[in-house]
């Protein structure tokens, strides 16, 4: 099985295909691109699978393997890049340009065309349970013109039943476009965090992490220790 020198440049050879950039959005063209590589990266990790770290030597070889395959993770990503980036360039301005023109639909037609609609149908509502109580209150006060009536006459008083009041959604609103309707859910607003029950509460863990950085060692509640991560770094 042929050998992987990892202490050259993995794919310096093949700088003459990095600078490929596909003139149109060819997916499998540039997957090839990268597909090429596939035989070498299996070689590179058989090695590294036969690799038995048990002296300073080995551990040297490790560490320069190491070195070498994360400077071949870059090449990869910069190929990458050259791929992408003309393409990315065109999507990111043709986003903008169109988040520009959707945001000034949004803030300028859609939102007020809400705040307006959702105005009047609360003025609908609130008139709507206006009715309803007026209705209740006449009910009652039928109800107990009618007691007083039969008290004076000694007899059992027939009972009127009094509505109750019920908050009542406008319907959806039809037009040729579309239809417009009102959506209601339950939400809420903090008044007192002191009150708020600990299975409520999320623990900020980018503020813990920035205390620690600081050198920050003891927060009641929390284990704070160390760990070891092996990173390779070349030059």
């Amino acid at each position: 099985m042929p050998k992987i020198d990892f202490t050259k440049e993995l794919f310096q050879e093949d700088t003459a295909e990095k600078d490929f950039v596909p003139t149109e959005l060819d997916a499998t063209t540039a997957i090839e691109q990268f597909k090429r590589h596939e035989r070498r990266i299996e070689l590179m990790a058989k090695q590294v699978e036969d690799l038995v770290v048990d002296n300073d030597e080995a551990n040297e070889r490790a560490v320069a393997m190491g070195v070498t395959a994360s400077k071949a993770n870059k090449e990869l990503d910069a190929q990458r890049m050259a791929i992408v980036k003309p393409h990315n360039d065109f999507v990111k301005k043709v986003n903008n340009t169109c988040k520009m023109y959707t945001g000034k639909i949004k803030d300028k037609i859609i939102d007020p065309l809400k705040k307006k609609v959702g105005q009047y149908t609360a003025e609908k509502e609130l008139a709507e349970a206006k009715r309803q109580e007026e209705e209740r209150k006449a009910a009652e006060k039928l109800n107990a013109k009618m007691k007083k009536e039969a008290d004076k006459l000694g007899i059992e008083a027939p009972v009127i039943e009094t509505p109750k009041v019920k908050q009542k959604a406008v319907g959806p609103v039809k037009t040729t476009p579309g239809t417009g309707f009102t959506q209601k859910r339950w939400t809420y607003q903090v008044e007192d965090t002191q009150k708020i029950p600990r299975e409520y509460l999320q623990l900020d863990q980018g503020k813990v992490q920035r205390a620690i950085n600081s050198g920050i060692r003891d927060i009641p509640g929390l284990k704070i220790y160390q760990t070891s991560n092996v990173a390779f770094r070349s030059g």
